[in-house]
């Protein structure tokens, strides 16, 4: 049993829907608590051997074998640390099994800086477990954010290891474009969510519940249903929203989740917050105004899976200098140069890449619109995107 100072607690969910307690504490310094962990990382550590094993025997990505072992070395070093009295390493906690590490320190500026955080090997994305816990990194997270908030911190600040440590901090309102360079975000910046099944492609949608046609709460706000002939969607749909998001968004709404299959509920007022806004909520924006932009420019007959390709094309016609614009959707950070020959060229680009690209240029628009210092896009593109975010909300879903 490891003692120490719990600094959140709250519930998270399996995926076959199994609540279980999640804690996360400031162990002590002492002999039992340092043997306990040293306990706990020789099984992260077997866990790590043997995705190796499965991968050097072609069964296991090597991405999930290298992320094991970093994960087991995450939980040694904060056994250590915490030897030396270190107080800037947490634990998550189910029961007795320790399931998650965050490393953190306080710099002179009063800043938070997240040197490491891990979760248990065995519950890592893409790892075959068919009853994983969702939300252990973004509850560890959750207590560093309110943390900051009680120590009045400026800022957090990390580096990314990977595109997918990338992609996880991005989601939760961190700005930069690529692993090894540094991240930041003020404490209310950061928005806490869980993804409902983070192996499906989960991803973060946001909405004042006023504002969503045909939406009425359940309960007490934990879920939302939406029916309305206004939205591409059928029948009744179900959408989370997540423990604690009410506390800290504010009057910026609730954040729902939803499957990439299913449309985004986003109220695009939210614009004229400017470089106040989160990326994570420019670039679904972006997403939201990809039909109104199709309207504007005068295509006909779009439809979903062939629009996001033709309004590319015309972006990219229409001289947008890229190398201005720094991609933060981790596929488009490597592969931007070449997505965009490929339009320029006229070859066949998935319309996924190119939905997103279309997404970043809004996004980019939406941010430095008011900077004056900024890349200016040309003028017709500015026009347009202003066009499209002046759109009503949800009109799109009528556009086929």
């Amino acid at each position: 049993m490891i003692t120490g100072q719990e600094m959140l607690s709250t519930s998270i969910s399996t995926r076959s829907g199994r609540v279980i307690l999640l804690r996360v504490i400031m162990p002590d310094n002492t002999p039992s608590n340092i043997k306990e962990l040293a306990r706990q990382q020789d099984r992260w550590e077997q866990v790590a051997v043997g995705y190796r094993t499965q991968y050097e025997s072609g069964k296991l990505p090597r991405e999930i074998a290298s992320r094991a072992v970093f994960a087991a070395d995450v939980l040694w070093q904060a056994a250590n640390l915490i030897g030396q009295g270190e107080p800037g390493i947490w634990i998550a906690m189910s029961g007795d099994d320790v399931i998650g590490v965050i490393i953190h320190s306080h710099k002179p500026n009063g800043e938070i800086y997240i040197n490491y955080a891990a979760i248990a090997p065995q519950f890592h994305v893409g790892v075959p477990n068919g009853d994983k816990p969702k939300g252990i990194g973004t509850s560890m997270l959750e207590a560093i954010r309110r943390e900051a908030q009680s120590q009045n911190a400026p800022k957090l600040t990390l580096n990314a290891r990977d595109e997918k440590a990338l992609a996880f901090w991005q989601s939760h309102g961190f700005s930069n474009s690529r692993p090894g360079h540094l991240m930041q975000a003020t404490p209310s910046q950061v928005y806490c969510y869980i993804a409902d099944d983070p192996d499906c492609d989960d991803v973060v949608l946001a909405g004042e519940p006023e504002s969503i046609p045909g939406a009425k709460s359940v309960g007490d706000m934990r879920y939302m249903t939406v029916k309305s002939k206004d939205l591409p969607v059928v029948g009744e749909t179900t959408y989370k929203v997540m423990p604690g998001m009410l506390e800290h968004l504010g009057t910026k709404g609730a954040t729902i989740m939803g499957r990439r299959d299913l449309p985004p509920i986003i109220d695009k007022r939210w614009a004229s917050q400017g470089k106040d806004l989160p990326w994570v909520l420019a670039h679904e924006i972006g997403h939201q105004c990809i039909f109104d932009i199709a309207k504007a420019i005068g295509l006909r007959d779009t439809r979903p899976g062939d629009v996001e390709l033709k309004v590319a094309r015309w972006l990219v016609d229409q001289g947008i200098d890229f190398r201005h614009i720094s991609f933060r959707e981790p596929t488009l950070s490597l592969h931007a140069s070449r997505i965009i020959d490929d339009i320029k060229m006229g070859r066949q680009v998935n319309n996924v890449l190119a939905g997103e690209l279309v997404a970043e240029v809004v996004a980019y628009y939406v941010t430095t619109a008011n900077e004056p210092y900024k890349y200016r896009l040309p003028a017709e593109v500015e026009h347009v995107i202003k066009a499209a975010l002046e759109a009503p909300p949800y009109e799109r879903s009528r556009t086929h």
